[in-house]
């Protein structure tokens, strides 16, 4: 099952509704609404927060088991004598550590990232790390993209974190009103929630600290593609494994 079935399937068995669910992990409902309809996905915080709001593991969500609470494995150890116990504690250490291993040394994708765009903000710093022109970063999953861009600016938080990357599939248009696209437009490219009017783009924020601003046809914005998926760089690292 997929996080976003299971977190439909526990919030209509909780009885709550999508506002109260955001307004308990502190976010817009439509946020929430997103990770449910599988539009996007939760970084990791916000997963933390959606397990300890439904009481169940965040491999639970990510349909990595079947588990939802370690009340019955608690149960029977409780029963075993001491010396039982140890072995059984033993043995889940070193299911544990194998999977710690495998987790580790897992495959990671590399993503080469666009460092002349700016995104979700007016500013015009790269990272320090960057190269010039693209910066190759990596990530345990694997997404169809056509470009990839640098996050910058706190304008969609909580959603898309500043220094996060941003993948992109290219199309000329929205699918639907306030759809999060890149628009490009006097040479920066920001990513905002987008409204197709008669006379031009309406460019909303998700942080309402931030102002909306409204882009006429006659400056030329056009839309770069619809983002699809964001995410934190992994360091990608050697595991040596000794036998």
């Amino acid at each position: 099952m997929e996080l976003a079935e299971r977190l439909s399937q526990l919030r209509l068995e909780g009885h709550y509704t999508q506002q109260q669910i955001g307004e308990a992990l502190g976010i817009h409902y439509q946020n929430y609404q997103r990770w449910e309809k599988g539009r996007s996905n939760p970084k990791k915080d916000s997963l933390e927060k959606l397990a300890q709001f439904f009481s169940v593991p965040v491999s639970y969500l990510l349909g990595e088991t079947d588990v939802r609470s370690f009340s019955e494995l608690e149960q029977m150890l409780e029963h075993l004598p001491e010396a039982h116990q140890r072995k059984a504690i033993d043995y889940v250490k070193n299911i544990y550590e194998q999977y710690k291993t495998e987790q580790a040394s897992s495959d990671f994708y590399s993503y080469d990232v666009l460092n002349m765009l700016l995104l979700a903000g007016r500013g015009r710093e790269i990272p320090k790390a960057a190269n010039f022109g693209r910066t190759t970063v990596y990530w345990n999953k694997q997404i169809n993209y056509d470009v990839a861009m640098w996050i910058k600016g706190d304008s969609m938080m909580p959603a898309y974190s500043s220094g996060d990357v941003a993948l992109i599939k290219k199309q000329t248009h929205a699918d639907y009103a306030g759809q999060v696209c890149a628009v490009n437009y006097d040479g920066n490219t920001y990513i905002k929630k987008v409204y197709k009017q008669k006379t031009g783009l309406q460019l909303v924020s998700i942080n309402k600290k931030h102002q909306d601003f409204f882009l006429s046809w006659s400056e030329k914005p056009w839309i770069v593609g619809k983002v699809i998926e964001s995410f934190t760089p992994i360091e990608k690292i050697e595991i040596q494994v000794n036998n």
